[in-house]
């Protein structure tokens, strides 16, 4: 297999002789926030990777931080609502696409890994770590409701630490991301490459149809509740929401850089 390289605006896709694929958010200025053009380059990429039948997928970053979560501003213009929301359809189907692609997926994460990008590493088959890394789903704290997002993070940490990590916006290590199951190992910070390409070894020691069909085995045994339909009504939610007076104040006060209205402190 011959190697392939390419690069657009914001995604690095490059493929090795052994059919290791590494894509690559390469947006580093904005903190590789993800947007609707992003969404559609990655579900290229995983297209090709099915089609070429590739033996690995390797999800990184360039930059400080592995993902800063969508691009509010590619989303809505501050005062005219989310009507393309940070659940948008691109969003929904790179999640359902990562999830259930045939080619097995390691998430190298370091720096911020938050929001659609928390999301992402939830949907890949292993997720190695710095042990500098954090990360967070704070929609809420912008009065959004995360709908897509939901059902990958609960299959990946269960509905009890969802409920904590969703409800509460919280920044969380990568120490407690692997303590709930989002992280499968933590690396010293320096050491993502050396550790994911092990793992990467160990992924390529398998047949090739043993490994894909394993792992369409698991996602049949324990299938997530999406159908087509579903996915549908889970946007049609997020977009009833999407222009409300919430939604727009929070979105107001993360580009001012100050506390929304609804967050009041005891003094």
């Amino acid at each position: 297999m011959r190697g392939l390289s390419m690069t657009s605006s914001g995604v690095q896709f490059d493929v090795d002789i052994r059919g290791v694929a590494t894509l690559s958010l390469d947006n580093a200025e904005r903190h590789n926030s993800l947007d609707d053009d992003i969404f559609r380059q990655m579900l290229e990429a995983f297209d090709y990777c099915e089609r070429e039948a590739l033996r690995v997928l390797c999800l990184r970053a360039n930059g400080k931080h592995f993902c800063a979560g969508a691009n509010l501003m590619a989303f809505a213009p501050i005062g005219s609502g989310l009507a393309d929301s940070p659940s948008s359809p691109p969003l929904m189907q790179a999640l359902h696409r990562l999830n259930t692609l045939r080619t097995p997926t390691v998430a190298m994460v370091h720096g911020g890994c938050i929001g659609s990008g928390a999301a992402l590493a939830s949907c890949c088959d292993i997720v190695v770590a710095e042990e500098t890394a954090f990360f967070s789903i704070p929609e809420v704290r912008l009065g959004i409701l995360p709908a897509a997002v939901i059902p990958y993070f609960a299959a990946a940490i269960g509905q009890r630490h969802l409920r904590r990590y969703l409800l509460s916006g919280e920044r969380f290590s990568s120490t407690e991301a692997w303590h709930i199951g989002l992280v499968h190992q933590v690396c010293q910070a320096g050491r993502l490459a050396e550790v994911a390409d092990a793992i990467v070894d160990a992924l390529l020691r398998g047949g090739p149809s043993a490994v894909a069909g394993s792992k369409a085995a698991v996602l049949e045994a324990a299938p997530l509740p999406l159908s087509e339909e579903q996915q549908i009504a889970l946007h049609d939610l997020v977009v009833a929401q999407a222009s409300t007076p919430e939604v727009l104040e929070g979105v107001a006060a993360f580009v001012e850089k100050r506390s929304p209205t609804w967050h009041r402190t005891v003094k």
